[in-house]
């Protein structure tokens, strides 16, 4: 401290009585050279304390966005197939539709803000994709029951699904790892079962026959690819974990 005032030189060096005793020492040493005031009863603003208190409560409002926003789209995603299912069973797939449009927004834009205003959480990681897939197979599942959808494209949705639950829960649970971040290749097979029952809903809707075998096929085609990715996954992070 001595050798910043000296650096300094200063005309007068005013502190306050309530800081600290070095000051007191300084002023034993240098008050010959450089006159010190100490102020007594003086209201100060309290920086540091305003500083503290300030950034808690950012901290504190990015946390509940962290948390809240993201995931309550990826709920609202959850709590929106009961109208979906009840449309498409009063057979009003034009309703339907805006129900599905309206679920597959809300996936788009929590990830997007997730990655964006980096609010990705390990609830996040989780909660997204269940909603997904709920969204996806519960769709599907109806359709089919309906006759809409050829019943081996469901099976190699719902095949896809449950294998690769099966394998995150088993990485977490046996190797406890982190919730899976998404691939890109499972982002895109997401976009194609999205855009391929949008398809299958305005087929219904206005019998522009968008969908038909060949594309069922292409469909559960990408599906089976995005598969096959996604064990490879399991089975390099596996040799991994082994190794280390």
């Amino acid at each position: 401290m001595d050798l910043i005032i000296k650096f300094i030189n200063p005309k007068v060096v005013v502190t306050f009585i309530d800081n600290s005793l070095k000051f007191g020492d300084l002023a034993k040493i240098l008050h010959k050279k450089y006159p010190f005031i100490a102020v007594q009863q003086c209201a100060r603003y309290d920086f540091k304390r305003h500083r503290y208190e300030y950034r808690k409560k950012i901290r504190k409002e990015n946390l509940l966005k962290k948390f809240f926003i993201p995931n309550l789209l990826s709920i609202t995603r959850i709590y929106l197939m009961y109208p979906l299912l009840t449309f498409i069973s009063e057979e009003n797939y034009l309703f339907a539709l805006y129900v599905f449009v309206i679920a597959a927004a809300t996936d788009g834009l929590d990830g997007y803000l997730a990655r964006v205003m980096n609010w990705q959480t390990e609830l996040g990681k989780i909660l997204d994709p269940v909603a997904d897939k709920v969204l996806l197979v519960g769709t599907l599942l109806i359709l089919w029951m309906n006759s809409y959808i050829p019943i081996f494209v469901l099976i190699v949705f719902v095949l896809r699904d449950f294998i690769i639950i099966m394998g995150a829960a088993f990485h977490m649970t046996v190797y406890e790892t982190a919730a899976p971040n998404p691939n890109i290749f499972g982002k895109i097979t997401t976009f194609v079962h999205i855009g391929y029952l949008a398809a299958v809903f305005i087929d219904i809707i206005f019998d522009l026959h968008l969908t038909n075998f060949l594309i069922d096929f292409l469909v559960a085609l990408v599906t089976l690819i995005s598969l096959f990715l996604y064990g490879l996954n399991w089975l390099k992070l596996t040799a991994k974990l082994h190794r280390e």
